[in-house]
């Protein structure tokens, strides 16, 4: 194992690298959708095997190559993503290739079989969250147990993350270097209208039950640039920014919400917890700049607990 690590050097071409973008959920064997608290479980997990005090290995090359490993690629991934500006910017910056991709797809392929998978998945479904968090913990299982196959696994993850980054943002799918699945007719495009800004709610909403709250501003952020005039994902935001304690950023997306719908139930139900008083339903609504809209029959008094009545019709 010594020779191949020292004839080996810290690149990984593979994914989101061949773009020239480094892929920190990769090295750090994550899913892009994953947390801070995530982040840092996994990063301490890493550190534990890879950090120089620690790492059991005699071989002085086999310890410089873990050396490198953890000071070139482990350490700067967990800085980014643990800080919210830089981990805000990077996310930024995967979404700008996503749309660079769309635009001009070529050079794009995968390699590995349970990228090529979750591919052929993508093309039957445009919500893949599920099978592609297992795929992540699956490959990502044994990531650093060998340092002779790390970098490898590091490349299959980037593809992974690739393959589910341009799902989210409908890009046409990732070519294979497989050359069987070359061969195949390629899979006609279907030529209905995609609603881009239903796919980030119905993230957003599963972020929400699962109370990652800066994922779910960001889908719902991402919708809004697609429908700036959807009273329902105004709400939605409005109650994801209420549950951060962002009372005023809160009641601006209520109120937004309130000005496009005065009857948006969700807004209605939650801008008295962010307006330090009671806000009847007409003084509310009454900053619509048009209309007395009838109440809609049902919009109020259903549901219960944290999430009762909050994912209703867009």
């Amino acid at each position: 194992m010594g020779q191949h690590i020292i004839n080996s050097t810290i690149r990984i071409e593979r994914g989101l690298p061949q773009f020239d973008v480094p892929d920190h959920y990769a090295v750090l064997g994550l899913p892009i959708t994953s947390d801070p608290a995530r982040i840092r479980k996994r990063y301490l997990k890493i550190a534990k095997g890879l950090h120089p005090d620690s790492f059991g290995s005699s071989d002085a090359a086999t310890k410089d190559f873990a050396s490198q490993l953890f000071s070139k690629l482990v350490s700067p991934a967990y800085q980014v993503l643990t800080n919210e500006r830089e981990r805000t910017e990077y996310g930024a910056m995967m979404r700008l290739l996503a749309q660079r991709l769309q635009r001009d797809p070529s050079g794009l392929l995968v390699r590995s079989e349970a990228a090529l998978e979750l591919q052929r998945l993508a093309q039957r479904s445009s919500i893949i969250d599920n099978p592609y968090e297992e795929a992540v913990g699956t490959a990502s299982s044994k990531l650093y147990d060998s340092l002779d196959t790390a970098l490898e696994l590091v490349a299959n993850l980037s593809e992974l993350n690739l393959v589910f980054l341009l799902s989210r943002e409908g890009t046409p799918a990732v070519r294979s270097s497989n050359k069987q699945d070359l061969d195949q007719p390629p899979v006609p495009v279907k030529s209905e209208r995609v609603n881009y800004a239903s796919r980030h709610f119905e993230r957003a909403k599963s972020y929400i039950l699962k109370r990652q709250w800066q994922e779910a501003v960001q889908e719902l952020r991402d919708a809004l640039k697609i429908e700036p005039e959807n009273s329902a994902f105004h709400a939605q935001l409005g109650f994801v920014y209420m549950q951060q304690s962002l009372a005023g950023m809160a009641r601006i997306s209520f109120q937004k919400a309130l000005r496009i719908n005065p009857n948006e139930p969700l807004a209605l139900k939650h801008l008295p917890d962010v307006s330090g008083g009671t806000t009847s339903r007409s003084s509310a609504a009454g900053t619509s700049a048009k209309g007395k809209t009838t109440p809609r029959k049902g919009d109020s008094g259903k549901g219960g607990g944290l999430f009762g009545g909050l994912f209703g019709k867009k």
